[in-house]
């Protein structure tokens, strides 16, 4: 695939709307679609908020991205998308929904577009089901705050070529990701599959007694949350004693660990109360003003760590033996 210069996004949601920014702050062109009528106003200031960031944070040319709303079409339908090289489509997580959208897309994009379906839960392989040209559709999760964060999970289906996951890739690195590509589709790809037995293990704590929400959100940052960022799971076992070693934890630990099948009691019991975190109840309590203090700590934060780990660069293309 030659260099691509227009991209569509469907779906301008929370995820959606920061696809389009980080497209859009990489100077690319957009067309964003969404059916409910406050989406587009909602997504042009997200847009502006995010490029504001790369100007302040990532030291981007102010005037070039200023630029943006000469590059940013709202489209009417689906119709508007016709002429995209790449959708990316990021509407609610639910298989006939998004099937929905791609038999829809099929009637309107060239044989040729890249289809992206932003995921996190979903097989790609069913989604593949229904699809004219199935080789061309892939599993593009994206991670917020998309514009800061250099996370991108590639992932295939049954039936994705390996032309759509290259071509997938050199569009995570033009906009400054670093793409995890993964070898073949599994429920939850590998950063949620990660995340969720950590959750579920943090509910279990709780759930037995053992601490509150705050002292194990204590002994994660200061513990896990010290080395993860630098080194990963794996290369964290080979350089704190070895896999022998961790072996012989795993024997004794591995049995006492969660194995719950359905979301422990401490998180039904906080969705049953319509518990919506940081939009004001959670495992704590935020006023709106602690919850901006959260979102704007949390960029701040990513930033502060992408610079540290540019020290890192020269070794981020190592490759493991596994």
């Amino acid at each position: 695939m030659k260099d691509v210069q227009s991209v569509g996004v469907v779906g301008l949601g929370y995820l959606g709307r920061g696809i389009a920014g980080c497209l859009l702050g990489h100077e690319l062109s957009v067309v964003g679609y969404d059916v409910r009528s406050d989406a587009q106003s909602k997504a042009r200031a997200s847009i502006q908020e995010a490029l504001d960031e790369l100007v302040r944070y990532a030291g981007f040319d102010a005037a070039r991205l200023a630029e943006w709303p000469a590059r940013y079409r709202a489209a009417a339908s689906l119709d508007d998308l016709a002429e995209c090289e790449v959708v990316i489509e990021s509407v609610f997580e639910d298989l006939e929904v998004k099937h929905a959208v791609l038999d829809e897309l099929e009637a309107i994009v060239s044989p040729s577009t890249l289809l992206g379906t932003n995921t996190s839960a979903l097989p790609i392989s069913q989604l593949q089901k229904r699809r004219r040209h199935p080789e061309r559709l892939l599993g593009m999760h994206f991670c917020p705050p998309v514009h800061a964060s250099r996370f991108l999970e590639l992932v295939p289906g049954e039936h994705t070529a390996p032309d759509a996951m290259t071509a997938a890739a050199q569009l995570g690195r033009r906009i400054g990701k670093d793409p995890s590509v993964l070898r073949k589709d599994i429920p939850g790809f590998v950063n949620n599959r990660l995340a969720y037995a950590i959750f579920r293990e943090a509910l279990f704590l709780i759930e037995a007694g053992v601490a509150d929400a705050a002292t194990i959100d204590r002994a994660f940052r200061h513990g896990v949350g010290t080395w993860s960022a630098l080194c990963g799971p794996l290369r964290w076992i080979d350089i704190s004693g070895g896999p022998a070693l961790y072996a012989t934890v795993m024997e004794g630990l591995l049995p006492t660990l969660s194995r719950a099948a359905v979301p422990p009691e401490p998180i039904r019991r906080l969705s049953a109360e319509g518990a919506r975190g940081s939009s004001g109840h959670g495992f704590y309590e935020y006023s709106p003003e602690d919850a901006r203090h959260w979102e704007t700590r949390l960029h701040q934060h990513i930033w502060s760590l992408y610079e540290l780990m540019k020290k890192d660069a020269p070794h981020e293309e190592e490759t493991s033996s596994g």
